[in-house]
């Protein structure tokens, strides 16, 4: 995977400016006498709210009503960086069709939904087919 820098400057750039879109990530470390844990964050932003906040928002206890907890381990610990490298390798016209194996989370429906490179109608388009579970709703008018 590459360097945490570049995966969000390259990220970034796909975003549609309009949305004010930032992606962040922060590694905390837990150390007892016994070992040692590091444990990273990855939240996105949209105009200074938190909208995904992983691993936080998946665990049991903080949100019970989420269907897709988490046992948290260090293989789980890099998914979304994994996700946003394979997101990021797919050609754009592949994009709206492709199932992400590795996703439990709806991370690259949002990763859709903020894609300057697809277009609104496009998505909006695909939303109202149910093809994206997190889409932009149509204007009325």
């Amino acid at each position: 995977m590459k360097r945490w820098s570049k995966l969000k400057t390259k990220i970034e750039e796909i975003f549609d400016e309009d949305l004010e879109l930032a992606i962040h990530c922060n590694v905390f470390k837990t150390t007892n006498k016994h070992w040692t844990f590091d444990s990273p964050r990855i939240w996105l932003q949209c105009d200074k709210q938190i909208i995904f906040d992983f691993p936080g928002m998946f665990f049991f206890w903080k949100n019970p009503e989420e269907r897709s907890t988490i046992k948290y381990t260090d293989e789980e610990a890099s998914t979304p960086g994994r996700l946003i490298d394979e997101y990021l390798a797919t050609p754009k016209a592949d994009l709206l069709d492709k199932k992400f194996a590795d996703d439990r989370f709806e991370f690259t429906d949002l990763l859709k939904i903020s894609d300057r490179r697809l277009g609104k109608a496009k998505l909006t388009k695909i939303s109202n087919a149910g093809r994206l579970k997190n889409a932009p709703a149509e204007k009325p008018g």
